[in-house]
């Protein structure tokens, strides 16, 4: 689980709730080819790790922050897949700083033509021949969490993206699978009427092409883990504990100027 900038994640599994395992990139790729991401970039204030996949399971997304905090500090997180947007959320002291998010809201259509809002968990697809899984770079296939600090939230009417009309959605439609285990996001039924829908626009002190912290996951095989040198042909269980060294200051003051504004899809 990468902490950094006082700001910790990790991904954990349907699978005996297992955390998955990060590990480092590799100091040289197997893969000439390849280029290789490294652990922490300080300027772009990222951090980047690879994981396993586990095709056709479920994982969430388990976050936290720690002290000190400035002053009714929020924290806005966004999730990307491949570049794409795919959900967003806030984290504050009302949330005691942390939390877990495991589905995405949409908008769907029913049968008989009305509209509703359905859930779509965070999973890995289904996984394929061995011979189709072999991926072109190692910079491809990747997800990633941008994190924002926000001097405040405006509660606004309820904006969602439907479904069909997202990357994932035209995959359905042209009966397209995530390749090898990559991630999908499956239905998860209905939202039920009295779940909480609070939408909020958030007044960001990060401009939104510069984030306060990045978490970018590269979602790989075991085999393909192995490949790329990030891990041994028999990794051992100390290879996925991760340390890093954040000698910034864990919140340091915004740059100055005006506010940025961006929406969550919901608390």
């Amino acid at each position: 689980m990468p902490t950094y900038r006082s700001i910790t994640l990790s991904l954990v599994s349907q699978f005996d709730v297992l955390t998955l395992p990060e590990f480092a990139p590799p100091t040289h790729s197997n893969d000439p080819f390849s280029p290789t991401p490294t652990l922490v970039n300080t300027d772009q204030s990222l951090v980047s790790v690879y994981i396993p996949t586990y095709p056709n399971s479920q994982f969430w997304i388990a976050y936290s922050v720690t002290a000190p905090y400035p002053p009714n500090a929020i924290f806005y997180f966004k999730l990307f897949v491949n570049g794409t947007p795919i959900l967003s959320w806030g984290c504050s002291e009302d949330d005691g700083f942390k939390g877990k998010t495991m589905f995405g809201i949409f908008e769907t259509e029913l049968q008989d033509g009305a509209k509703a809002l359905e859930k779509r968990l965070l999973g890995f697809g289904p996984d394929e021949p061995k011979a189709a899984k072999m991926h072109k770079g190692s910079l491809s296939d990747v997800m990633e969490v941008r994190v924002f600090r926000s001097r405040g939230r405006t509660r606004i009417h309820p904006v969602t993206a439907n479904f069909l009309e997202t990357p994932f959605g035209v995959a359905t439609i042209s009966k397209a699978k995530s390749k090898d285990g990559g991630i999908s996001l499956p239905r998860a039924g209905l939202l039920a009427l009295n779940q909480p829908r609070r939408y909020y626009r958030y007044h960001l002190l990060d401009p939104l092409d510069k984030p306060f912290a990045t978490f970018r996951y590269y979602h790989r095989t075991w085999d393909e883990l192995e490949r790329l040198g990030v891990i041994s042909p028999s990794p051992s269980s100390d290879q996925s504990s991760l340390s890093i060294n954040d000698d910034q200051d864990h919140n340091p003051a915004p740059p100055p100027g005006d506010t940025t504004s961006d929406t969550s899809d919901s608390s």
